[in-house]
């Protein structure tokens, strides 16, 4: 058995390849090299039985992000941006144009926040998923 590891299905032009003994259940590779933002690395795997007859498998890859999304914008209000509301209204807010090219926006966290203090949350960060808008009741 031996594995390896590339850039691409199939090659091994990250790390070499290497046999295993059959006691072998888990392996670990030190790289050389740091492993890059926005790389996809695939590992292939090849298995002999005892007649001699080979086999291998490569994973369909893993891409690295080790960058955040990049912000968008963010609005209050359902429709225009405001900067005011009575105190028992409700509250809106929508986004827009988040973007991350390496492995895209999953979700969503919101809160409400003091603008000048962003410890400071009444209603803190809950996830939406991946809704591009909300309405926080105000006070009934």
């Amino acid at each position: 058995m031996s594995w390896c590891a590339g850039l691409s299905s199939g090659t091994c032009d990250l790390v070499n390849e290497i046999q295993l003994g059959q006691d072998n259940t888990f392996v670990s590779r030190l790289l050389t090299e740091p492993i890059m933002n926005g790389e996809r690395y695939h590992v292939t795997v090849k298995a002999t039985n005892g007649a001699g007859v080979t086999t291998s498998v490569t994973s369909d890859g893993v891409t690295v992000d080790d960058t955040p999304p990049i912000a968008g914008i963010v609005i209050d209000g359902a429709v225009i941006d405001i900067n005011y509301v009575n105190g028992e209204s409700d509250i809106s807010a929508s986004w827009s144009d988040f973007e991350d090219v390496e492995s895209g926006i999953d979700s969503y966290e919101v809160a409400v926040c003091d603008g000048w203090n962003l410890s400071s949350c009444p209603q803190t960060f809950t996830e939406v998923g991946n809704a591009t808008n909300v309405t926080i009741a105000g006070k009934t």
